[in-house]
């Protein structure tokens, strides 16, 4: 018995693919890259932007904290404006003279140490710090009016400063981490003239 089939077999294809399966193929690929890219850079910027308020946050912890002693401790203030204070500590501290002072231009707070023999040494405690007012009150809790008799009013009435500044820095080109402080302070040696 003879069996004969009329079924023709096609050749098999060279192994390969075609035009439109590469195109669909790096279509997907452009896809998942563009996704992946994005998210590469937002967990860049998170990850600066959490780095810069965690350095700002120590830095004005520290900051405060020195401040707040040195205003606890301080027997007299020479001087008192809007974005400068200079105290004197008691002669148990070594009769040192603190100046604090703000450069709009730098946007730093400096503290300046002075000693009795004349040398002194000077800290930078905040840095991007892009406003800084001083607001001070009297004894009964007002503000102390900031106007010409400012220091005058300050050296014979002040009692308590008031901080209250902002810090800045730029994650990736994007001025995106903000750090806003406020924190009030007792000169509790002070008793003005």
């Amino acid at each position: 018995m003879i069996i004969s089939s009329n079924k023709t077999f096609k050749a098999r294809r060279n192994s390969g693919f075609t035009l439109v399966e590469v195109m669909v193929t790096v279509a997907i690929l452009a896809i998942v890259m563009a996704t992946v890219i994005t998210t590469f850079n937002f967990f860049t910027k998170s990850s600066v932007s959490l780095g810069h308020y965690v350095s700002m946050s120590s830095a004005s912890r520290y900051g405060l904290e020195r401040f707040g002693r040195d205003l606890h401790g301080a027997v007299d203030v020479t001087t008192a404006t809007a974005t400068a204070l200079v105290i004197v500590m008691p002669a148990l501290a070594g009769g040192v003279t603190v100046e604090y002072s703000y450069d709009s231009a730098k946007e730093e707070l400096t503290r300046k140490v002075t000693q009795t023999d004349g040398t002194s040494t000077s800290q930078v405690l905040f840095t991007n710090l892009v406003e800084l007012e001083m607001l001070y009150y009297d004894r009964l809790d007002n503000l102390i009016a900031n106007d010409a008799n400012l220091q005058a009013n300050v050296i014979a009435e002040g009692k308590s400063v008031l901080v209250k500044a902002r810090l800045v820095k730029t994650a990736i080109a994007q001025e995106n981490t903000d750090y806003i402080i406020s924190a009030r302070f007792m000169m509790r040696n002070y008793n003005g003239t």
